[in-house]
């Protein structure tokens, strides 16, 4: 029996590791049995047909932790290392309720209680404010830093964007229209400040959305590529860094909530059925 973790770190574009690993136990006399762990729930959807075809039947998904679960853990391991009492309670409920709200990994939850540990003042308990100020130190990264700083228009387009991947079972790449279009479906419901005596909202003009595309690539958050004459896809920079592109989603929707934007992605979602019709350009010049 082999028992492969973090499965997702041998993804590459032509999957011949994981071909090679999920073929062994299907050769002839073959008495090998293969288990294999990823974080990436629809990792099997992800993999290409000949390798999807080597996959066996069996198959067990686990859920994120609920706050409550996530808060019983914490407790139980203070329990263990005699740290029951270094913790206020609602200092263990808040953290359990960020965390949950987020992704529900418990090691995340982990290394916030580590690190609001650290800040905390001699002698004193763990408080909220230990907490905040963690939890602002371990969601840091330099995606959130850069994303934080973005310019309104900036902003909403990386919002387009994530909310496109969410959507997509598959999401190899999305075409640079479909992010213009949600982009302008945003902005209809939810105008930018100083743009709400426009008519029906305000829709950005195509070339000007184009250049805002190109400046997030030059400063390496996505990656623009040619498909095909006249035709751009958006493909996420991080797609190949998976160090970086771990929580990606979780780190965009730190940085709404420290925008004070935290709703925008969840209340856009509600209204996609109400979405403002936007006329989109036939093609868009080529890039690069």
């Amino acid at each position: 029996v082999v028992v492969i973790d973090e499965l997702d770190y041998l993804v590459t574009k032509q999957q011949k590791v994981l071909y090679c690993l999920f073929d062994w136990p299907t050769l002839p006399t073959s008495k090998l049995a293969v288990v294999a762990i990823a974080n990436t729930m629809d990792l099997p959807e992800r993999m290409i047909p000949r390798v999807a075809s080597r996959l066996g039947f069996g198959r067990l998904n686990f859920s994120p932790y609920s706050s409550d679960q996530i808060a019983e853990i914490i407790r139980r391991r203070m329990e263990e290392c005699g740290g029951e009492a270094v913790f206020e309670s609602n200092a263990i409920k808040l953290c359990a309720m960020r965390v949950a709200s987020v992704s529900g990994d418990i090691r995340k939850a982990l290394h916030i209680c580590r690190r609001a540990i650290e800040l905390r003042k001699r002698g004193c308990k763990v408080t909220p404010a230990e907490i905040n100020a963690a939890q602002s130190d371990t969601f840091s990264s330099v995606l959130v830093d850069k994303v934080a700083s973005l310019h309104t228009f900036h902003f909403r387009f990386m919002l387009a964007f994530i909310m496109l991947l969410r959507a997509q079972k598959n999401p190899q790449s999305i075409t640079l229209h479909a992010v213009y279009e949600k982009m302008n479906a945003l902005s209809y419901h939810h105008p930018p400040e100083g743009y709400n005596e426009y008519p029906g909202g305000y829709v950005m003009p195509f070339r000007d959305f184009e250049l805002l595309a190109v400046k997030l690539e030059n400063w390496g958050i996505i990656n623009l590529f040619t498909v095909m004459k006249n035709s751009l896809y958006l493909r996420d920079r991080l797609e190949d860094d998976k160090d970086a592109g771990d929580g990606v989603e979780d780190d965009l929707q730190m940085v709404t909530q420290k925008r004070k934007n935290k709703d925008l992605l969840s209340t856009a979602d509600k209204q996609r059925t109400r979405e403002f019709p936007i006329n989109v350009p036939a093609a868009c010049a080529s890039h690069g």
